[in-house]
């Protein structure tokens, strides 16, 4: 993994990996980002929750919203979308707040929940940021989808840690190396931001010709 010190993973590149890693090499080896309304109703929907000055207070819960979060250890950065504080006997204490806190993160998705844990692993990246940052041990946090317009909890098993470290490990490779590897098997690719660019119906084609063949999928 590379130095602390050189140029932190962003934590949205997670997801990307996950999900697929030939998009996540487009988006953040070639900065190719894409559109279309997925992106969209995306960031509508995280247009909500991106006030870094917003602070909410209900007794024993404290809200707040679009909060930097890093970690040295791991070279990772990103905005966690909420973080609710909430008073416990179990908690830590927290700078300028009386008692002891407990921390809930909640990441907001657009879409419904998917198989392939790539939401779950973002937001426990983002958990073992503020693990880190405030020393403590994170057991859950929650994924708003707009689709469903509710919460899911998310336990940070032994599992996941482990699936969500492995993936920033291979993130460092890869940005390292320059690697564009090809299209994942049984990807779906209908709805990608980035399918112009990527041209996955290369991989289904029986093209002879080799240079034919490497024009389309950009590199190997």
């Amino acid at each position: 993994m590379r130095k602390y010190d050189e140029d932190r993973i962003p934590i949205s590149a997670v997801k990307q990996y996950i999900y697929c890693r030939r998009r996540f090499a487009l988006i953040f080896t070639d900065r190719e980002w894409g559109s279309n309304y997925k992106i969209v109703e995306g960031d509508l929907l995280h247009s909500k929750v991106n006030d870094p000055f917003f602070n909410e207070k209900r007794g024993d819960l404290h809200i707040s919203r679009s909060v930097p979060v890093y970690s040295e250890h791991l070279n990772l950065y990103g905005i966690a979308d909420i973080i609710e504080f909430t008073r416990s006997d179990n908690g830590i204490i927290l700078p300028g707040k009386k008692g002891l806190w407990n921390i809930n993160p909640i990441d907001y998705k657009n879409g419904k929940p998917e198989a392939s844990e790539a939401d779950e692993c973002q937001l426990c990246a983002i958990a073992l940021c503020l693990e880190e940052m405030f020393e403590m041990s994170i057991l859950k946090g929650d994924l708003f989808y707009g689709k469903i317009k509710r919460r899911v909890q998310v336990d940070f098993t032994d599992e996941l840690r482990e699936k969500t470290i492995n993936s920033i490990v291979e993130i460092s490779k890869m940005l390292d190396q320059l690697i564009i590897p090809k299209k994942p098997e049984g990807q779906k690719c209908n709805l990608c931001s980035l399918a112009d660019i990527c041209i996955p119906e290369a991989f289904n084609r029986k093209i002879s010709n080799k240079t034919e063949i490497l024009n389309l999928l950009r590199r190997e």
